[in-house]
């Protein structure tokens, strides 16, 4: 069965481009929600795996209908789409609930891989490890090089281990992830590669993928930045996950950055990671260097009957 993406706008046209990007590159069902009121209609009705909202409609708004979702059904992650202007409200819907974050004008290169990865960690919630009920806790290490491709499969498997454990609610679990997953990118890109935000920032918004693998390709062969590696830690209980990713770069100004610096750049491509990170999980916090990143997700068991 193919998995349904409701997209919520009151716009006709970014309707259609994000359900054409959609339907263009992932085998999936596409339906679509005028505002947030209409999207609950038809999610009482049958249900979705992912919401793709805007943040402007009348009615019930893109914040309103996170608020919603988060109390009454925390297993539908939902993904932002923002609009330049819209920065304050995308930073509270992140903090209430929301999964993810895609501005509009980067959809061609990131709402796919985006949903992707929202509905495969979904549909891993909803597949329960049951033998994951009698583990207590456990630590993990990974060793990566430049490769991007291997965040998705430590990232899935840390997931994996926390929706067996019952890790909470799946809402907080996706976002951990998601956190987890731009905390390893960045160690890569801006870390380990030494890529400057207004570089790696110019290559997504031309949409050129390729380009930026050749970027990271031609860098990762480089003396200086080809033995470099990340390491990241897990530890995953009943009760928490904690995970550290550290790179062998030069670190950062992270002082020098706060809150509304981020919510000022990251519409703009800029520092997305930062604010990924700084808003969904529960403690964030680097080392003097700043290039050690440890976030924290501190939670309840879930106690939600198994489906």
């Amino acid at each position: 069965m193919k998995p349904v993406i409701l997209i919520v706008d009151d716009s006709s046209a970014d309707q259609h481009l994000a359900g054409s990007l959609l339907q263009k590159q992932f085998c999936c069902d596409v339906e679509y929600a005028w505002n947030g009121d209409a999207a609950l209609k038809r999610i009482e009705q049958q249900g979705v795996d992912v919401v793709v909202t805007d943040l402007v409609m009348p009615g019930l708004d893109g914040l309103g209908l996170v608020q919603t979702l988060r109390d009454h059904h925390s297993r539908i992650p939902v993904l932002l789409m923002t609009a330049f202007g819209n920065e304050e409200v995308a930073a509270e819907a992140l903090a209430v609930g929301a999964s993810s974050y895609v501005p509009k004008s980067q959809l061609a290169e990131r709402l796919v891989l985006t949903v992707q990865r929202l509905v495969n960690r979904a549909m891993t919630d909803r597949c329960r490890n049951f033998a994951g009920k009698r583990m207590l806790g456990g630590a993990f290490r990974f060793e990566l090089n430049h490769d991007l491709f291997m965040i998705v499969s430590i990232v899935n498997l840390l997931h994996r281990t926390m929706s067996s454990m019952e890790l909470g609610i799946p809402s907080q679990r996706i976002r951990a992830c998601t956190a987890l997953e731009e905390a390893i990118s960045n160690a890569i890109l801006h870390g380990n590669l030494e890529i400057c935000e207004d570089e790696l920032a110019q290559l997504r918004r031309s949409h050129s993928q390729t380009e930026l693998n050749r970027v990271i390709e031609r860098r990762g062969r480089q003396p200086e930045f080809r033995d470099r590696r990340v390491l990241v830690d897990a530890e995953i209980h009943r009760d928490y996950a904690k995970m550290t990713v550290s790179d062998q770069g030069n670190g950062f100004d992270w002082a020098s950055r706060n809150r509304f610096d981020l919510r000022d750049r990251f519409d703009a491509g800029k520092d997305r990671g930062l604010m990924l990170m700084h808003t969904l999980v529960d403690n964030l916090s680097f080392n003097d260097t700043a290039n050690e990143v440890t976030l924290a997700t501190l939670t309840a068991i879930n106690t939600e009957p198994l489906l």
